[in-house]
């Protein structure tokens, strides 16, 4: 995570565009939140005792990587964030719903 903070700082001396570098930033914690959340989610799904309570956490886990990537899309596709941005409202209504 520092590694993110010193490139951004980086960009932003070198007059990198503002938007440009919450793109690239904000890619990069998805680079390092996404293998986490898959992890833990194979780690349910492999120890599956309780599926009672289970498929309830595994729905709660995958929310970490469909929110990094569709924020990461609405940073990268303006025109298309709305689209995108319900899609992940839809998701979470499913998770909190059931």
């Amino acid at each position: 995570a520092a590694g993110v903070v010193w490139y951004s700082n980086e960009l932003k001396i070198n007059g990198t565009d503002p938007h440009l570098i919450a793109w690239f930033s904000a890619g990069a914690f998805v680079l390092l939140g996404f293998p986490i959340s898959i992890y833990g989610i194979v780690m349910h799904l492999l120890n599956y005792y309780q599926p009672n309570v289970q498929c309830y956490v595994v729905r709660i886990l995958w929310m970490v990587p469909l929110y990094s990537i569709e924020s990461w899309l609405c940073l990268r596709f303006h025109k298309y964030a709305i689209y995108i941005e319900t899609l992940r409202d839809c998701y979470e209504s499913y998770v909190l719903y059931n």
